[in-house]
């Protein structure tokens, strides 16, 4: 019928006009966001660690470090000890004559690459926890509790060296005939993972793991009060330094940390902290 294939279009003008007229919005609704995942913690907590150096309570200012710092402790011990468990079923795997799967091979090679293990039993006698309260206690050592310069400008909390330039922050301090840098990381939860790392890894703390192994072997618990003694090569201080360990550890009451003597939930991963990635994204 004639004007019938106009009147859709004018009938169209006329909704436009009356919602505009009431102030409607009739634009189409836009597209719902594909969901995003929160923030990891290392960012909120590496954003959060700009503001200590202003906080002038030292009291609340040590409150806040921890609570800044604890969690991502507990983080990445829960992912050593999946990596733990991980490398315990393929040892359990090959001495009952099964072959390991793909995955697993390819994920054993990484954490021997990553731990400079030589072998499968190297590599189990490496990966163990690092004691939250030695952590915490060498963290607020070596940054001023999460104030100085290192700590404010490239998450570096834990004091580790870079013999490369241009991986770290310079000293003001270095002698000139020095050519190390403080080494910088991209968030908190990096510091600490590369931290445990090198406590796991480094010849130098040979001895760290050794008395670990042997509070296990004693069915005592993983305590940082027990393991501070080793770590006396950690620091140009020697002896005085692991003193400061132990004395961070006690006036802060730190030893409450590590699981009051036993040994961080039996070896399990302990959901609340989970790392939020799979063993096999975290061992890359």
């Amino acid at each position: 019928m004639p004007g019938w294939a106009t009147r859709p279009r004018c009938l169209f003008v006329v909704v436009i006009a009356i919602g505009l007229a009431l102030g409607l919005n009739l634009r189409p609704p836009a597209p719902t966001p594909e969901p995003r995942a929160s923030a990891p913690d290392g960012w909120i907590a590496t954003l959060r660690l700009r503001d200590l150096a202003n906080e002038p309570d030292i009291e609340m200012r040590k409150r806040r470090f921890v609570g800044l710092l604890l969690p991502l402790i507990l983080a990445e011990n829960d992912a050593i000890l999946a990596a733990r468990h991980a490398v315990e079923g393929y040892r359990a795997a090959l001495a009952e004559g099964r072959a390991p799967a793909r995955a697993e091979r390819r994920l054993i090679a990484r954490l021997m690459d990553r731990y400079d293990a030589s072998d499968p039993a190297d590599l189990a006698a490496r990966i163990d926890i690092v004691p939250p309260s030695l952590a915490l206690a060498q963290a607020a050592i070596e940054s001023g509790w999460g104030t100085s310069r290192f700590a404010r400008e490239g998450n570096a909390l834990f004091g580790e060296r870079a013999w490369s330039t241009g991986l770290g922050l310079v000293p003001e301090a270095r002698a000139d005939d020095a050519t190390f840098e403080v080494r910088t990381f991209a968030t908190l939860a990096d510091a600490v993972r590369s931290y445990m790392t090198n406590l796991n890894s480094d010849a130098a703390y040979a001895p760290f793991r050794a008395a670990r192994a042997a509070l296990c072997a004693e069915a005592r618990g993983i305590d940082g009060a027990s393991l501070a003694w080793t770590l006396g090569g950690y620091s140009e201080q020697g002896d005085d330094y692991v003193a400061l360990v132990h004395a961070v550890i006690r006036d802060n009451d730190f030893a409450r940390l590590d699981g009051g003597g036993t040994r961080v939930a039996a070896r399990e991963p302990s959901a609340p902290w989970g790392p939020g990635r799979s063993m096999m994204e975290r061992s890359g």
